[in-house]
Formats: structure tokens, sequence, C-alpha cells
């Protein structure tokens, strides 16, 4: 913009220059015409280095317009994204809970879907439910190796909410969960991952939140099925 002016004055100065110097040279009448032919180019060219600038800022206001639409149709499906500080240990191992998300789905977007609705009867969704992702961290502080993968006949962590309704792998949606680890944690580590929800109800319980650990790790030199004994952790 401002390269654009310099050159259109420094076009009007020397236009201006060379005719005042015909003028007075062939006919001092003309000097009036050469003026106003002069002062005309360069309105004329100030005008045409404003209109790019005009239609582009139009542009840019446009675009932006767009992106805040577009960002605000995608806020509209997060219910709650909260983080949490909730800790709790049985028999060694420390559990935290870090965060929680709800976000409001719709089964006909299957671009959407986690491993939570890649593992359920897609019969059982309704048209629109609730996905509730707490995101966890465990840490085994034992000498015991953990393996997530084995357990005593469910799941490993198991997720009771507020209003006492226990969520696990095998139940239908509404009390249904979906553990994102499954592997082993070696003593002395910790791993990051998330169990998710899916129900119809978009106000899930935290209150009182409590998970069940299925147990604490197998001791070294004995038998794989022995396991050390877990329990429940209450959040408050």
């Amino acid at each position: 913009m401002e390269t654009i002016l310099g050159a259109a004055v420094l076009l009007f100065l020397l236009t201006f220059v060379v005719f005042l110097v015909l003028a007075i040279v062939q006919r001092k009448q003309h000097l009036k015409k050469w003026l106003l032919f002069s002062f005309g180019s360069l309105i004329l060219v100030i005008i045409f280095a404003l209109i790019p600038s005009d239609t582009k800022t139009k542009d840019n206001t446009s675009e932006k317009s767009s992106a805040t639409k577009s960002s605000q149709a995608k806020d509209k499906s997060m219910v709650l994204n909260k983080p949490l500080q909730y800790k709790g240990s049985v028999n060694g191992v420390d559990l935290s809970i870090t965060k929680v998300v709800i976000k409001k789905t719709d089964k006909r977007d299957t671009n959407d879907y986690t491993d939570a609705e890649e593992n359920i009867n897609k019969n059982e969704l309704p048209k629109e439910y609730y996905r509730v992702s707490l995101f966890y961290t465990i840490n085994n502080t034992t000498n015991r190796e953990i393996d997530t993968s084995s357990t005593n006949g469910g799941d490993y962590l198991k997720v009771i909410d507020g209003n006492n309704m226990t969520y696990s792998s095998s139940g239908t949606f509404g009390a249904y969960e979906f553990d994102n680890y499954l592997g082993k944690i070696e003593p002395h580590t910790s791993i990051k991952s998330s169990i998710e929800i899916l129900t119809s109800n978009k106000n899930f319980n935290l209150q009182n939140l409590r998970v069940v650990v299925d147990h604490t790790g197998v001791t070294p030199g004995t038998d794989s099925d022995d396991f050390a004994p877990g329990g429940t952790i209450t959040f408050k």
C-alpha cells in the first residue's frame, strides 16, 4: 500500500515537471491544462491503489468471520472439558484422574468414532449420545508387574459414578466403558491413558467417583494368576 502510493507521488512529480517545462517552452496558456492532467493522473493512481487494499481487507474479514463461525459450531459439541486432581492409591498402585471431557456425539458421524464406538453394538447407540472421557495415570510403585490384559475375569479398571452406576466393557449402552490401555505396567513405571464411557446423560456425576482396581500385579517368581489384591478407590 505505502509502496504504491509512493510510486504514485513520484509519477505525479515527474509528470508535473515534464509538462510544466513543456508549457513554459511552448505556450504558457497550456500550463493550466497540464496541471489539471497531472492532478487527475495522481488521483486516478491513488484510487487504483486503494481498491485492492480495500478488497483484501473485506476478504480477510470474511475469512475470519467464517473461521469464527466454524469454531463456534465445533464448540457446541463440547459439554465439558475440565482438569481434575483426583488421586488415590491401593496396595502400592497410585491412580490419578487428571481430566474429564464430555462431548455430544452424533451416531451418523462415523469419522468421530473412537475405539469405544468400534467395540460396542452399533444398534445400541441412539442418534445422539454423550462420550465421557476420563484421562488417568497409573503409577506402579511396587516390585510387581501389572498386566491389565490378565484379570480375575473382568476389566482391570471399573468406573462407578456418583449415581452408583457401574460401567464395564461388557455393559450395554449407558453402562458401557472402554479402557484405551491394555498391556503391562512394569515395576516403578507409570502409564497414561483414558477410559471412554458412552451414555445418554450429559450430566455425568463425578461426586464420590469410584474406580475398582482388579489387582495390583504379580510378585516375581510366583504363579501368573497369583494376583496381589486390588481394591476400590473413592475420589472426593
